[in-house]
């Protein structure tokens, strides 16, 4: 056997553990919706997951990528809200939209080396998430990526990073501190809106584009270094920041 149909097991609701053959090549939506699965094993020869393949699937706990398999798809492990540990090898070259959207349980995410985008809300609301490890490399994190992952504690930020997307860390109300690279050119609407934790800031000489209100709700935020570089200080860029003394 080398592959599983699109929809072959899909909402088979009592379904607690499969145990694939070292034969199967990939997995088309297969399992979307098997609310009881608590286990399987991703087989060595696997070279391809479909989008949404285990989606909804909110009983599974744990899963590691095969070496073969370089594409997360899009939402593919969405909605597995007790998956509690992801393992991502090093051939891993994307991640896509949503792959791990709603993972309430997901503690820490280490993105491979190869990765260069983080697309529009592979981990948002990922609400137990607390610490992410980006490479260097990675130049663009696209909208809502990382949105309300309020537990979010400490990202680091590649020097390679170009651009921040929209609502990109909005509503981590953990993330302290944020250091901003020197790379960075571009931060979108709300790109940090409701950091609540965060104490200092300091705009790096190259960021020239800033959405409006992409750092507001900045209870904690004291001190606030701008850039000569700013062109304009855009609307509501620091709205609520009510422990600002030193700009």
């Amino acid at each position: 056997m080398k592959s599983i149909g699109e929809l072959a097991f899909s909402h088979c609701s009592s379904i607690q553990t499969v145990t694939l053959p070292d034969t199967i090549e990939h997995i088309g939506t297969a399992f979307v919706g098997c609310e009881s699965l608590r286990s399987i094993n991703l087989p060595q020869s696997l070279t391809k997951i479909d989008a949404r393949a285990f989606a909804n699937c909110i009983s599974l706990q744990s899963i590691e990528i095969p070496s073969g398999v370089t594409v997360i798809q899009g939402g593919t492990f969405s909605t597995c809200r007790n998956l509690k540990s992801v393992t991502l090898h090093d051939n891993i070259t994307s991640i896509e939209v949503g792959a791990f959207e709603s993972c309430q349980s997901l503690e820490s995410i280490i993105i491979p080396g190869k990765v260069t985008v983080i697309r529009e809300g592979t981990f948002a609301y990922c609400e137990s998430l607390k610490s992410v490890t980006l490479p260097e490399g990675l130049t663009h994190i696209e909208d809502q990526a990382f949105y309300t992952c309020r537990a979010l504690k400490t990202v680091n930020l590649p020097s390679t990073l170009q651009s921040i997307g929209e609502l990109v860390f909005a509503d981590c109300f953990s993330l302290n501190p944020i250091v901003l690279p020197q790379s960075l050119t571009t931060i979108g609407k709300r790109a940090f809106n409701g950091c609540h934790s965060a104490t200092e800031l300091v705009i790096p000489s190259n960021l020239t584009s800033i959405g409006s209100t992409a750092f507001g709700g900045w209870l904690e935020l004291k001190a606030l270094t701008l850039s000569a570089n700013m062109g304009i200080i855009g609307a509501s860029m620091f709205q609520s920041a009510k422990a600002l003394e030193q700009v």
